[in-house]
C-alpha cells in the first residue's frame, strides 16, 4: 500500500516516518489498514505485533521526516500478514497517525525547521476484490 502525505500548509511539518520507526513501532500509533465488507460488515486487518515505546507515552524526533510546505512524502507499507479477504465490494480504511496524545507541552511543537504534526489523517476508499 502506498501512502502519500501532502503538506499544503504554509509551514513545514515533522511527521511520523514508518521508514525510520520500523513497521512494528509505527503500528503502535495506528491500527493500520482495515478492510470492511460492505454486506456482512466483517472487518479484516493485519497481524503486525506493535512495538511499544519505552516509556509507553514517549516519542523521538528521530522517528520523523520533515515535509516542507507544498511538498509530498510517500511511504510503501507492505502487509504480509493480513486476513484473507473474500471477493466483493469493500471499504478500505487507513489512519496515518500524528502525535496528538504524546506531545504535552506547546513549546515541544516548534522545532528549528518546522512543527510537529499532531493530527491524524483518515483515508477511506471503496474497493472491489475479485
Amino acid at each position: 500500500m502506498k501512502v502519500t502525505i501532502t503538506n499544503d500548509d504554509s509551514f513545514n511539518y515533522y511527521i511520523l516516518s514508518p521508514d525510520k520507526m520500523g513497521k512494528r513501532l509505527f503500528h503502535y500509533f495506528t491500527n493500520g489498514l482495515r478492510i470492511l465488507d460492505n454486506i456482512d460488515h466483517q472487518s479484516y486487518g493485519h497481524h503486525i505485533e506493535p512495538k511499544h515505546p519505552e516509556p509507553y507515552d514517549s516519542w523521538d524526533l528521530g522517528w520523523m521526516d520533515l515535509v516542507r510546505h507544498n511538498q509530498k512524502k510517500s511511504y510503501i507499507l507492505f502487509y504480509d500478514q493480513f486476513d484473507a479477504v473474500p471477493g466483493g465490494q469493500h471499504n478500505a480504511h487507513f489512519r496515518f497517525p500524528g502525535l496528538g496524545y504524546q506531545v504535552e507541552n506547546r513549546e515541544d511543537l516548534e522545532r528549528e525547521n518546522g512543527r510537529i504534526w499532531l493530527g491524524d489523517i483518515d483515508a477511506k476508499k471503496a474497493i472491489s476484490i475479485h
